[in-house]
């Protein structure tokens, strides 16, 4: 059992020694933000009520709190169904996580900025100060997955050098 913990953390150290703060995830695949079109009118849009942008902001907070926390069930609880039976446990998830998003986990300061819904799902935007004082740009993808409950479906994280606008 000691060495096949061991292969895993290997592995997973393996998978992060590169640059990949910003790579495409391999549980949820990178999610760009749609350009807003001249051609799309407002039915075309999406639609998120006052409500739902509370929501999105509340599971984006856990998301953000239960990783700097280490907090394994309230950190996969911010994921789809889907992404958590990628994992065998709560605790796989948030080590891998932890080891994949190091800025988010070693955030001091957190501040939230618009929701684009120009794409095919909404994206919360963010900025994160980490530890060391660098400054990342967070863009969340969201899932309503019924109920009034939305999940995340994909994360982007960008160095953001500045004051955020």
């Amino acid at each position: 059992m000691k060495r096949a913990l061991i292969g895993v953390g290997l592995a997973l150290l393996t998978m992060v020694a590169t640059p990949a703060i910003a790579e495409t995830n391999p549980i949820n695949p990178d999610l760009r933000p749609a350009a807003a079109s001249t051609e799309m009118t407002p039915s075309e849009r999406l639609q998120v009520t006052h409500k739902d942008r509370e929501t999105i902001r509340f599971v984006v907070h856990m998301h953000i709190a239960s990783l700097s926390q280490q907090r394994p069930v309230l950190f996969s609880k911010t994921f789809t169904k889907k992404t958590q039976e990628a994992f065998e446990s709560n605790a796989h998830m948030l080590a891998f996580f932890s080891l994949r998003y190091v800025p988010v986990r070693f955030g001091k300061q957190f501040q939230f900025d618009g929701l684009s819904l120009a794409g095919k799902v909404p994206v919360q935007h963010g900025y994160l100060v980490d530890k060391t004082g660098m400054r990342w740009r967070l863009s969340y993808g969201l899932q309503h997955v019924g109920n009034g409950d939305w999940r995340i479906i994909s994360t982007i994280i960008v160095p953001a050098p500045g004051d955020p606008t």
